[in-house]
């Protein structure tokens, strides 16, 4: 049977998820820092202009990293819960970041490097709209076009990774307790109440619990460190 050849779409899908994946493992094994682009691609096994071709820099990558497990765990874990609060739209995407660095020091160091540029406020920023409009739809309005609204998230984007961070190091509070706070903080800053502030800990909870999740294509339960 003939070998049928890969659309040019193909190769470049191909090989931007050899450059994730094996960054990947290179950030959670050697640490952000100690990783080079050299090293990802020596693993990823590329030409060096695979690799510039489609991020000009490691934090691109490590953006890109987060920003997929964002996006693939979003909607299922929302699906998931089954309180609609309007305040949910600003707390996923913290649940999310949360859940994974209350459950592997190394993973929680990955987000919190991608928490320190503003093109990761950038990126964080872009995806809170998403989310927000998914939950929203046209009440949302102009809401991000607010400057003092931009503000009120950049803070929220800021806390959760300075959260991430001290799990990284060792942070010990249980993630429905960061959560509980971050709930608390979003409810405040964004003029959301929130009444029953437990029980939405509790159903978010229970709702990724279910979702057995993965990063990059690697279960969060079978990272070495996990806990």
């Amino acid at each position: 049977m003939p070998k049928v050849s890969k659309s040019r779409d193909e190769k470049r899908e191909e090989s931007r998820r050899k450059i994730l994946d094996s960054a990947m493992v290179l950030f959670y094994e050697k640490g952000y820092d100690a990783t080079t682009t050299r090293d990802i691609i020596k693993k990823a096994g590329i030409l060096n202009g695979s690799l510039y071709n489609r991020f000009p820099s490691k934090e691109d990558i490590l953006l890109a990293i987060v920003e997929e497990y964002l996006s693939e765990t979003a909607v299922p874990l929302r699906n998931a819960t089954s309180d609609k609060h309007p305040a949910m739209a600003f707390i996923i995407p913290g649940a999310l970041l949360l859940y994974v660095s209350s459950h592997s020091p190394k993973a929680a160091e990955m987000i919190y490097r991608a928490s320190c540029s503003m093109a990761a406020v950038d990126m964080y920023m872009e995806f809170y709209r998403t989310v927000s409009g998914e939950v929203f739809g046209e009440r949302l309005g102009d809401f991000f076009d607010s400057e003092i609204n931009r503000m009120k998230v950049s803070s929220i984007i800021g806390m959760v990774g300075n959260m991430c961070g001290r799990y990284s190091s060792g942070y010990t509070v249980p993630f429905k307790d960061a959560l509980g706070y971050v709930i608390h903080i979003v409810s405040v800053m964004l003029s959301l109440p929130v009444f029953d502030a437990p029980s939405l800990v509790d159903d978010v909870s229970v709702a990724l619990d279910s979702l057995n999740i993965s990063v990059c294509g690697h279960r969060l339960s079978e990272f070495p460190d996990y806990h």
